[in-house]
């Protein structure tokens, strides 16, 4: 394997499954109690794990930058 390609395949992965529970979480949120606070749980976990996805791509990038420079 490639430099990086460990991480961006990690990355991929977990930006689905973030965009998998944002979308989960949007689309029970308007059918869901409005006491329930769940839906706004998985909005928020699918935001987190793509902000987790987008960190890992980032440091894949500057990963295979500094190994081609030297």
């Amino acid at each position: 394997m490639t430099l990086g390609s460990k991480r961006t395949l990690v990355a991929r992965l977990i930006a689905g499954a973030g965009a998998l529970c944002g979308i989960l979480g949007f689309t029970i949120s308007p059918t869901a109690d409005p006491t329930d606070l769940a839906p706004l749980h998985w909005f928020a976990s699918g935001t987190l794990l793509l902000v987790l996805a987008v960190y890992l791509l980032a440091d894949a990038a500057v990963a295979v930058q500094k190994a081609t420079q030297s």
